[in-house]
C-alpha cells in the first residue's frame, strides 16, 4: 500500500496539485515541444547542440508532470518518446515542407519560430535566434 502511495506523495511534494487532464494536457505539450526542438536540430544542424540541450528542459519537465497514474497511455520509455518525438517532428516539418509559395514559407517559418518560443517560455529560457538568414 505504502508503495502505491510513494508516487502520488512524491508528485504532491513537487507541486502536482491539478488534476490529471491538466496533468495529461501539460505532458502533450511537452511532446509536441521536443519535435519541435528535434525539428529545428534538424533543419538548422548549426544548432543541433542548442536544441539538444532545449530538448532535455522538455523532456524532464515531460516526466515531471506526467500524472500517477496516467489515465491513458503516455510515452514511458525512452525508445517510445524518441518515436513520438520523431512522430511530431515528421507532423510539424511536413507544415514546412509542404508550403508552395514565398509567402507560404516565410509565415510557416514565422509560425515554426513562434511555437519554438513559446517552448522557450515555458521552460524559462532565452528565446531562440533566427537560425536562418536570408
Amino acid at each position: 500500500m505504502i508503495m502505491k502511495a510513494l508516487p502520488i506523495i512524491i508528485a504532491m511534494s513537487i507541486g502536482f496539485t491539478s488534476g490529471p487532464a491538466n496533468a495529461l494536457e501539460r505532458t502533450e505539450t511537452h511532446l509536441n515541444c521536443l519535435g519541435l526542438y528535434a525539428l529545428l536540430r534538424m533543419a538548422a544542424p548549426n544548432f543541433a547542440d542548442f536544441a539538444t540541450e532545449r530538448m532535455g528542459y522538455a523532456r524532464q519537465s515531460y516526466f515531471r508532470d506526467l500524472p500517477v497514474p496516467s489515465p491513458v497511455p503516455m510515452p514511458l520509455t525512452g525508445d517510445e518518446i524518441e518515436a513520438e518525438t520523431r512522430a511530431r517532428m515528421r507532423t510539424r516539418g511536413r507544415q514546412l515542407t509542404d508550403a508552395e509559395t514565398d509567402e507560404d514559407i516565410m509565415r510557416e517559418t514565422d509560425a515554426f519560430l513562434a511555437e519554438i518560443r513559446t517552448c522557450d517560455a515555458r521552460y524559462g529560457l532565452t528565446p531562440t535566434p533566427i537560425p536562418w538568414r536570408d
